[in-house]
């Protein structure tokens, strides 16, 4: 009912990078990548307990039953970026514990704090705390373990870092300048050098060109 407290698992997901990509393509590429996260998270959710809190900006808040629910919505949500090259790297936070439900919307600090793990967690990757770490071994494999301090959590926190594995046969790089994935069979714009580097335009590497002759 409206103000209960319920336990659940509360996922936020948004666009890892959206500030370089709106430098590099402007606010309307943007938005589309904003809008395109929102779209691909609404079609894998494929149960009546996957729900789509809200959109803030370009994130995603998202609640489950149970963080194994999730955790396999989230793999269903990166294996659908991985079908479309022109989309950016995500990164995630999830968390479970009691939140107040009203209106539609929920509150508590489980939201703060999957909010806050989220926005830890570098691009491509899954950020949870010890209490969720268990279970997302079990479908993830852990990159770093730390002690960290989230932003307005009072206690410090174990932070878990899990990686988003790619299911696609292509290696990917990431754009320098906007942070777009690139598959690197289908690259049309490539600086050779040491390390390659691979861009999603001719304007971004235009843009990483000039920057290094300034």
């Amino acid at each position: 009912g409206e103000g209960e407290k319920v336990e659940l698992a509360v996922m936020m997901i948004d666009v890892a990078a959206l500030v370089a990509a709106t430098e590099a393509h402007g606010d309307r590429r943007a938005a589309q990548l904003a809008v395109a996260l929102l779209d691909i998270t609404i079609t894998e959710a494929c149960t009546d307990d996957d729900t789509v809190v809200k959109h803030i900006g370009d994130a995603v808040l998202c609640s489950s039953a149970t963080a194994t629910a999730a955790f396999a919505w989230l793999q269903r949500i990166t294996a659908h970026l991985d079908r479309h090259l022109d989309l950016p790297a995500i990164r995630a936070g999830v968390h479970a514990g009691p939140v107040i439900g009203h209106r539609g919307d929920v509150f508590g600090g489980t939201v703060n704090i999957a909010a806050r793990l989220c926005a830890s967690a570098p691009p491509d990757t899954l950020a949870v705390t010890s209490k969720l770490a268990r279970d997302a071994t079990r479908r993830f494999q852990r990159i770093s373990v730390a002690p960290t301090e989230l932003k307005h959590i009072a206690d410090p926190v174990e932070l878990h870092l899990f990686n988003l594995p790619h299911q696609t046969t292509g290696s990917w790089s990431v754009d320098p300048v906007c942070r777009m994935r690139v598959d690197l069979t289908r690259a049309q714009h490539v600086l050779s050098g040491e390390v390659d580097l691979a861009f999603c335009s001719e304007a971004c590497m235009r843009q990483f060109v000039e920057g290094q002759h300034r």
